[in-house]
């Protein structure tokens, strides 16, 4: 440890008259300001240097989540064409008993195909959102919505075959998790017990 425990104790406090004092008094006391001065730089490069390894993360979330938004936004005017296609095709229901069937079957096929799309795109979202959650910290939440986006993908997306890496993929997000929650508590068992805060 480079700060001596002594500034880390609660009742050191600098603004005390007593504590200064005594500081100022010791005849080392150009050393101490010298090393106090040291201090402070060393802990504005440490934050400095924590806020840079994070503001990556945060940006590449935000890119992400741009990324979603634009996703969704197609999706939703794919789903938009369709319901008016299929909001056409029933218009011209009339015409024949045969034609009617064929639109019939035509119409559930657009329901199960716009049904999948919007399972498609929740998964989609999902993934991304996990990744939103873990740079958040959020651990229990990301492994909730993977384990939904899974059930999704088992229930309604079996055999769609855009998808069939995604649930491989988020077995490597469960491991990632576990590996930082593992790490996570490792390093707050390994903090000396005058650090924790």
């Amino acid at each position: 440890q480079v700060v001596p425990e002594m500034y880390f104790r609660q009742d050191f406090r600098l603004d005390d008259p007593n504590v200064l004092g005594k500081l100022t008094e010791r005849p080392d006391f150009m050393l101490l300001k010298e090393k106090l001065s040291h201090y402070v730089d060393l802990v504005e490069i440490n934050l400095q240097q924590q806020i840079q390894a994070r503001s990556h993360s945060f940006f590449a979330a935000l890119v992400s989540i741009q990324d979603l938004y634009n996703e969704v936004a197609r999706t939703t005017a794919t789903i938009a064409h369709i319901r008016e296609r299929m909001h056409t095709m029933q218009s011209r229901l009339v015409d024949s008993s045969l034609r009617v069937l064929k639109d019939k079957r035509r119409e559930a096929n657009y329901r199960r195909l716009i049904a999948t799309m919007e399972n498609m795109s929740r998964v989609v979202e999902a993934q991304l959102h996990v990744k939103v959650l873990l740079s958040a910290g959020r651990f229990s939440d990301a492994l909730d919505l993977i384990a939904s986006t899974q059930k999704v993908l088992r229930e309604k997306l079996v055999g769609v075959k855009s998808l069939r890496f995604v649930d491989t993929k988020l077995n490597e997000m469960i491991i990632l998790i576990e590996k930082l929650m593992l790490r996570f508590c490792a390093s707050r068992r390994a903090r000396p017990a005058g650090t924790q805060r």
